[in-house]
């Protein structure tokens, strides 16, 4: 980013209800701390979101060098006198305003990409069609809201001869602002699903909020499946072109075909050429996503080895800069050739971002990854094998098994449940049992990054693990066990009192290492009969409470049992009664405020009406619950998956696997799978009709469950060995295999062993 405007210009722009006569220039915004790393000639714009405040951030801003700010005009603080701060009703629109003011700058085509999903993807692939041909300048990662346009509008500069935006909405009203920031020169509208559905009354209503970004476009182009509810546009839109030679597109099934058809017509008609299908089948799977994975000698690696242009490398930098968790950063450049120039350009880009060694090597047989630990690895390369061999060599485990985890799908499911809550209702996530199987490090890390109020974990030994990493959130001890208590209280947990036993032993901790004013939490059991205060023992525990100053109550709370019944709602109305009873007690016995909570994943969903002050949001932030109204606005965020290790052809008569309890029927094709009831498979899955996906087709798992290994029927498909098998995904949703399993998603999650290598995606 490179603005180059005066301090004044952008008062005016922006219209400050404050007189700036500055002429200090502004090259770059920035509007988180994390990511500030060249704080010279920069502005700050303090936002203000429903859970956090920019303007809490102003002094660890200045620290970093930051001397220009954008407030809200009624922020009152005293400020250092070497600030200059720009006055305005709203920061965000202020941003909005300059972003604006910027685009009006450039006469280039603007495409602008909008759509219930793909936008990404469509992004992503022009990207690789057209930059042979033009100089272009995209949204970073998934940038499409209020906030992500207006940065990706400003990064446009001279150096450019093409934009690719896209345009993200969840609520209507939304489009307007955007469509004024972009001023699209050419449309793209992917697809009309069922994405925010819940704040609009129709897929019409959310095709009329989309088209509002094209209302000044010069020529519009539509994916064929939006012809299904809407035939006809006006001349200047135009649907996809259906691909004369498609039957050649091997590596893309009838999911890809619509964005595969759009992309091709939107780049031909940008070229004036063909795009082939050998081009198509070129194009990446994934929108150049980045997986985070555990490596070898106590090491982070980012792997982001797929493109290696300017802009791909500063989002790279900015997510190191980010999530760094170790002491020492390191950033590896794999590329065969590079121009001087180019190499001279890329350096320079890494010196402006807190990275302690860089270097640039031709193949991975260059590096010795024993050399590198306790430390934070970028890998940045063009899309070529080299990087993912380099990759491949830190890992930690060379499993071919692996559960991948969607972090873009955990922020839509996240935000989805904070949209069903009220803006002072805090938001507590359950991260105990390893995260649900996901890893408790990653995933704990990501919440805090996203402004969790809370974090929930069942013993005192995970809430400890989390501090010693680093984690500041407040952590709720929902089992906190006698031999923890002083952990718990060394590391700054919260416990939950179950008992008045339980109550009395943490008070004689506290006393024998003399603390005082000790929050904990207050578990009452209304109906649950597993652990908790009955509501008749709670005078005694108040009693206790009052007379005692090492503690005080942060927090009441107690578990609906019954949440998931859609048939009958009045064992939870019974819970709702006895909980507001004990609250209402602790209410008038205490001389101070406390959190109450009572809802689960579930609940959130189901009874709006008792909220109180928090929340608990468990397996439904990886995308299930019981509603199915309600799932189809969230994101599977796990994947299982594996390799066909051999595939064997056995005539009619053979056993399979142990005790001989499957033979075949006919002549097959058996393929074996490095996965077994060690990493989580159940031994019965195969007696039950189990299967795995292949290819996108289901195949049957046949035969005894070995420790380390099963045995899955491929006769009837085409496939060879070293191709993907899914255990679970999209074509094998956890629910069902579950229930083949004759267990629930929970127990799937939890019993996958921590020696299947996790691998975290990022867009």
């Amino acid at each position: 980013m490179k603005l180059g405007y005066s301090l004044s210009v952008i008062a005016s722009q922006i219209q400050a209800l404050n007189t700036v006569e500055s002429g200090s220039i502004v090259n770059t915004v920035f509007y988180d701390t994390r990511k500030i790393y060249a704080p010279d000639n920069a502005l700050f714009f303090c936002l203000k979101s429903e859970r956090r405040d920019g303007h809490e951030f102003i002094r660890d801003a200045y620290e970093k060098g930051i001397r220009n700010f954008v407030i809200v005009a009624s922020y009152n603080k005293e400020l250092p006198e070497d600030v200059t701060a720009l006055k305005v009703e709203n920061p965000l629109f202020a941003l909005q305003k300059l972003a604006k003011f910027h685009r009006l700058h450039f006469s280039y085509p603007v495409i602008g990409i909008t759509g219930s999903t793909g936008k990404t993807t469509v992004k992503e692939w022009l990207y690789q069609l057209l930059q042979a041909d033009f100089r272009i300048i995209r949204s970073p990662k998934s940038y499409n809201s209020q906030l992500g346009v207006a940065l990706s509008l400003l990064e446009m500069s001279k150096e450019y001869n093409l934009a690719i935006i896209e345009a993200g909405i969840s609520q209507p009203g939304e489009m307007q602002r955007l469509e004024e920031m972009i001023q699209p020169t050419i449309g793209v509208l992917t697809n009309i699903g069922t994405a925010h559905r819940e704040h609009f009354a129709s897929k019409e209503e959310i095709l009329n909020e989309k088209l509002k970004l094209f209302r000044n476009s010069e020529t519009v182009f539509v994916g064929n499946s939006v012809r299904e509810f809407q035939p006809d546009f006006p001349s200047n839109y135009h649907f996809s072109t259906k691909l004369a030679d498609k039957d050649k597109l091997q590596r893309w099934t009838a999911a890809y075909l619509d964005n595969i058809e759009l992309t091709a017509t939107v780049a031909s008609f940008l070229t004036g050429k063909n795009i082939s299908a050998e081009q198509l089948n070129k194009l990446p799977q994934l929108a150049m996503r980045m997986e985070v994975f555990e490596g070898i000698n106590r090491t982070t690696i980012i792997n982001d080895a797929y493109n290696l242009d300017l802009d791909a490398l500063k989002q790279s930098l900015e997510f190191l800069a980010e999530n760094n968790e170790h002491p020492k950063s390191v950033v590896i450049i794999v590329a065969a050739e590079i121009q001087p120039l180019y190499k001279q350009a890329i350096e320079d880009l890494i010196r402006r971002f807190p990275v302690n060694e860089f270097v640039f090597v031709t193949n991975s047989d260059e590096i010795n990854v024993k050399e590198y630990q306790d430390c934070t690895v970028l890998i940045k390369g063009y899309r070529s094998s080299e990087g993912q061999k380099l990759a491949q060599k830190f890992k930690l485990q060379k499993h071919e098994t692996v559960v991948e985890i969607d972090m873009d799908a955990l922020r839509n499911n996240l935000n989805f449940f904070r949209s069903k809550i009220k803006p002072s209702t805090k938001l507590l996530v359950m991260v105990k049992a390893f995260a649900y199987g996901t890893g408790a490090e990653k995933i704990a890390a990501f919440l805090e990054r996203n402004n969790v109020d809370y974090l929930g974990v069942a013993y005192g030994d995970e809430g400890v693990a989390l501090r010693k990493l680093g984690i500041k959130t407040p952590i709720l001890v929902m089992n906190a066990e006698p031999y923890s208590y002083e952990n718990i209280i060394e590391y700054e947990l919260e416990p939950a009192i179950f008992s008045q036993k339980s109550l009395e032993e943490f008070i004689k901790t506290l006393i024998n290492l003399g603390k005082e004013n000790y929050p904990v939490h207050l578990k009452v059991d209304t109906g649950m009969h597993r652990l908790g205060l009955n509501p008749e023992e709670i005078s005694k525990v108040i009693g206790t409470i009052k007379s005692q100053p090492e503690v005080r109550v942060k927090g009441v709370y107690s578990h609906l049992a019954d949440a998931d019944n859609f048939e009958n709602d009045s064992y939870s109305y019974r819970q709702f009664e006895a909980f507001e009873s004990v609250v209402s007690r602790l209410k008038a016995q205490l001389s101070y405020d406390f959190i109450a909570h009572i809802l689960n994943t579930e609940g959130i969903l189901k009874f709006p009406d008792y909220q109180y002050d928090m929340v608990r949001m468990g397996i439904g932030l990886y995308g299930y619950v019981s509603n199915p109204e309600m799932s189809k606005y969230l994101q599977p965020a796990v994947f299982w998956k594996t390799i066909i290790s051999q595939i064997r052809e056995l005539p009619e008569g053979e056993h399979i696997s142990y005790n001989g309890r499957f033979t075949t029927k006919r002549h097959s094709r058996i393929a074996t799978i490095p996965v077994g009831y060690a990493d989580g498979i159940k031994r019965s899955y195969s007696r039950s009709g189990g299967t795995v996906s292949v290819n996108g087709q289901k195949c049957p798992v046949i035969g005894t469950i070995c420790m380390d290994m099963c045995m899955v029927d491929v006769t009837d498909i085409s496939c060879e060995e070293g191709d993907i098998v899914e255990i679970i995904g999209n074509n094998q949703p956890i629910n069902e295999v579950a229930e083949l399993m004759d267990t629930i998603p929970y127990e799937v999650l939890t019993s996958i062993s921590k020696r299947v290598h996790r691998v975290y995606l990022d867009e």
